[in-house]
């Protein structure tokens, strides 16, 4: 749904989708902050939460509160954290809005691995452990 602009929440890669809706998608985070580290995107390229029309939102949080009950479901409800950044100022790094989920550990487990160039820093077990946590 995002036209002329050259966006990573746009161009989805299918290896990382987990789930999608009529206006949202479910994704593994491209450079993950802690296990089951997921992005819900809305697929209209918008900045910021209030710029989303209540269709979307509504999609959007249901989408992602599904998300958790999965997670909650296939592993005894680990302690699970939720955020999102509302502009440059707050930490948005991406321009599209996004909400985190991400597994809590007391010993702050929510550093960024480190980036090498574009690729993807996920390993292969994690990623095929949450696929099929996801599978339907």
């Amino acid at each position: 749904m995002c036209q002329d602009i050259k966006c990573v929440f746009c161009e989805v890669k299918q290896t990382l989708l987990l789930q999608e809706t009529r206006y949202s998608r479910l994704i593994i985070n491209y450079f993950p902050l802690g296990k089951y580290a997921l992005l819900a995107i809305p697929k209209r390229h918008l900045p910021l939460i209030t710029d989303l029309d209540k269709e979307e939102i509504t999609d959007l949080i249901i989408l992602y509160q599904n998300a958790i009950k999965i997670i909650n479901t296939n592993n005894e409800a680990p302690p699970l954290i939720g955020w999102f950044n509302q502009g440059v100022e707050t930490g948005q790094t991406i321009p599209h809005f996004h909400l985190h989920i991400a597994l809590y550990e007391k010993n702050g487990n929510l550093k960024p691995i480190e980036r090498i160039g574009n690729k993807i820093p996920i390993n292969d077990e994690l990623l095929v452990n949450i696929k099929k946590i996801f599978a339907p």
